[in-house]
């Protein structure tokens, strides 16, 4: 018998039926079905599907560039920490 769907916050694969983080490891919060991460932690931003981690200073990120808000001791001016 092989798995031809998964329970809702799984994506099946081969024959098997893990969650996102199972696949992508515990970065990626949400992938499509092409198991590529669409969603990651929010230390992390998106960067063709892979999760890649915000630069110092920014401790939450939407893109390389673009701080979300800073670590301790920085301020948000604009996108930059």
């Amino acid at each position: 018998n092989k798995c031809t769907a998964c329970e809702v916050e799984k994506v099946l694969r081969g024959n098997e039926c893990k969650t996102c983080s199972e696949w992508l490891g515990v970065d990626c919060i949400n992938c499509n079905h092409s198991h590529a991460c669409t969603e990651c932690i929010p230390t992390k931003f998106i960067n063709n599907g892979i999760c890649i981690p915000c630069r110092i200073p920014c401790l939450n990120c939407s893109s390389e560039h673009t701080c979300v808000s800073c670590s301790s001791g920085f301020i948000l001016n604009g996108d930059k920490c």
